[in-house]
Protein backbone atom coordinates (compact mmCIF):
# COMPACT_ATOMS: atom_id res chain seq x y z
CA UNK A 1 0.00 0.00 0.00
CA UNK A 2 2.81 2.71 0.97
CA UNK A 3 4.17 1.41 -2.40
CA UNK A 4 1.30 2.52 -4.43
CA UNK A 5 1.37 5.99 -2.26
CA UNK A 6 4.96 6.70 -3.27
CA UNK A 7 4.44 6.24 -6.64
CA UNK A 8 1.33 8.29 -7.15
CA UNK A 9 2.88 11.05 -5.27
CA UNK A 10 5.73 10.53 -7.77
CA UNK A 11 3.53 10.58 -10.97
CA UNK A 12 1.89 13.83 -9.84
CA UNK A 13 5.12 15.46 -8.97
CA UNK A 14 6.28 14.95 -12.83
CA UNK A 15 2.82 16.39 -14.21
CA UNK A 16 3.23 19.20 -12.01
CA UNK A 17 6.66 20.20 -12.78
CA UNK A 18 5.76 19.22 -16.51
CA UNK A 19 2.91 21.70 -16.24
CA UNK A 20 4.94 24.52 -14.72
CA UNK A 21 8.07 24.17 -16.76
CA UNK A 22 6.06 23.71 -20.45
CA UNK A 23 3.56 25.98 -19.87
CA UNK A 24 0.85 26.76 -22.55
CA UNK A 25 -1.38 29.70 -23.71
CA UNK A 26 -4.33 28.05 -25.12
CA UNK A 27 -5.91 31.57 -25.60
CA UNK A 28 -3.18 32.91 -27.67
CA UNK A 29 -3.86 33.12 -31.47
CA UNK A 30 -2.61 29.75 -33.30
CA UNK A 31 -1.33 29.46 -36.97
CA UNK A 32 -3.28 26.74 -38.90
CA UNK A 33 -1.43 23.79 -39.96
CA UNK A 34 -0.31 23.96 -43.88
CA UNK A 35 -2.02 21.06 -45.42
CA UNK A 36 0.41 19.40 -47.62
CA UNK A 37 -0.36 19.78 -51.71
CA UNK A 38 -1.74 16.37 -52.98
CA UNK A 39 -0.64 17.00 -55.85
CA UNK A 40 2.01 14.69 -57.75
CA UNK A 41 2.00 16.57 -60.82
CA UNK A 42 0.71 19.04 -63.25
CA UNK A 43 0.52 20.02 -66.64
CA UNK A 44 -1.36 21.34 -69.93
CA UNK A 45 -1.04 25.19 -67.86
CA UNK A 46 -3.33 27.57 -69.83
CA UNK A 47 -4.48 31.06 -68.94
CA UNK A 48 -5.94 33.96 -70.89
CA UNK A 49 -8.25 37.04 -70.22
CA UNK A 50 -11.74 37.41 -71.95
CA UNK A 51 -12.96 40.85 -71.88
CA UNK A 52 -16.59 41.13 -71.49
CA UNK A 53 -19.33 43.04 -73.10
CA UNK A 54 -19.53 45.64 -69.97
CA UNK A 55 -15.51 45.81 -70.57
CA UNK A 56 -14.88 43.97 -67.19
CA UNK A 57 -12.38 40.85 -67.33
CA UNK A 58 -12.49 37.45 -66.74
CA UNK A 59 -8.83 35.58 -66.01
CA UNK A 60 -9.22 31.67 -67.16
CA UNK A 61 -6.97 29.44 -65.57
CA UNK A 62 -7.18 25.81 -66.86
CA UNK A 63 -4.61 22.85 -66.32
CA UNK A 64 -4.55 18.75 -65.45
CA UNK A 65 -3.45 17.75 -61.77
CA UNK A 66 -2.25 14.20 -60.79
CA UNK A 67 -4.49 13.66 -57.92
CA UNK A 68 -3.78 10.20 -55.50
CA UNK A 69 -7.57 9.32 -55.31
CA UNK A 70 -10.96 10.09 -57.21
CA UNK A 71 -12.86 12.68 -55.11
CA UNK A 72 -10.39 15.06 -54.16
CA UNK A 73 -11.77 18.75 -54.30
CA UNK A 74 -9.22 21.52 -55.56
CA UNK A 75 -9.74 25.35 -54.45
CA UNK A 76 -8.25 28.26 -54.89
CA UNK A 77 -7.94 31.69 -53.22
CA UNK A 78 -5.57 35.29 -54.36
CA UNK A 79 -2.46 35.87 -52.34
CA UNK A 80 -2.52 39.79 -52.24
CA UNK A 81 1.20 40.95 -52.63
CA UNK A 82 2.50 44.22 -50.86
CA UNK A 83 4.15 46.43 -54.13
CA UNK A 84 1.93 44.72 -56.79
CA UNK A 85 1.03 46.94 -59.47
CA UNK A 86 -1.70 44.72 -60.21
CA UNK A 87 0.23 42.93 -63.14
CA UNK A 88 1.76 39.93 -61.36
CA UNK A 89 -0.43 37.62 -59.54
CA UNK A 90 -0.39 34.88 -57.13
CA UNK A 91 -2.92 32.43 -56.80
CA UNK A 92 -2.76 29.01 -53.39
CA UNK A 93 -4.38 26.05 -54.33
CA UNK A 94 -5.51 23.75 -51.89
CA UNK A 95 -6.61 19.71 -51.93
CA UNK A 96 -9.61 18.41 -49.38
CA UNK A 97 -9.35 14.33 -50.02
CA UNK A 98 -13.10 12.51 -50.41
CA UNK A 99 -14.18 11.42 -47.60
CA UNK A 100 -14.60 7.31 -46.72
CA UNK A 101 -13.00 4.63 -48.45
CA UNK A 102 -11.85 5.24 -51.75
CA UNK A 103 -9.38 3.41 -54.35
CA UNK A 104 -5.83 4.39 -54.48
CA UNK A 105 -5.42 5.33 -58.14
CA UNK A 106 -3.27 8.01 -59.27
CA UNK A 107 -6.29 10.63 -61.05
CA UNK A 108 -5.73 13.11 -63.32
CA UNK A 109 -7.82 15.84 -62.35
CA UNK A 110 -9.14 19.52 -63.85
CA UNK A 111 -8.58 22.79 -62.58
CA UNK A 112 -10.84 25.31 -63.84
CA UNK A 113 -10.27 28.50 -62.29
CA UNK A 114 -12.19 31.89 -63.46
CA UNK A 115 -11.78 35.28 -61.61
CA UNK A 116 -12.40 39.76 -61.96
CA UNK A 117 -9.39 40.72 -62.79
CA UNK A 118 -9.03 44.43 -62.98
CA UNK A 119 -6.35 44.57 -65.81
CA UNK A 120 -6.54 42.75 -69.40
CA UNK A 121 -2.92 41.95 -69.44
CA UNK A 122 -0.87 40.36 -66.37
CA UNK A 123 2.87 40.14 -66.61
CA UNK A 124 2.75 36.93 -64.36
CA UNK A 125 1.06 34.26 -62.50
CA UNK A 126 2.17 31.94 -60.16
CA UNK A 127 0.39 28.92 -58.95
CA UNK A 128 0.91 27.52 -55.69
CA UNK A 129 0.28 24.70 -53.64
CA UNK A 130 1.56 24.17 -50.25
CA UNK A 131 5.15 25.21 -49.96
CA UNK A 132 5.28 24.31 -54.08
CA UNK A 133 5.11 26.13 -56.98
CA UNK A 134 3.33 24.02 -59.45
CA UNK A 135 3.49 26.92 -62.56
CA UNK A 136 4.35 30.88 -63.16
CA UNK A 137 2.76 31.96 -66.76
CA UNK A 138 3.82 34.89 -67.82
CA UNK A 139 2.74 37.37 -70.97
CA UNK A 140 -1.24 36.85 -69.85
CA UNK A 141 -3.36 38.84 -72.42
CA UNK A 142 -6.84 39.17 -73.55
CA UNK A 143 -8.03 37.53 -76.28
CA UNK A 144 -9.38 39.76 -79.13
Amino acid sequence: MLKTITILMLISASFTSLAQNEAIDLLAPQEEPQMPCSIFESKDWKAWIETQPDQTHVLNITAEAMLPTPGFIIDWKKIDQDENDGQDLTIALTTTPPNGIVIQVITPTPINIQMQTPENTLSSLTLLCADKELAKLTGIKAKD
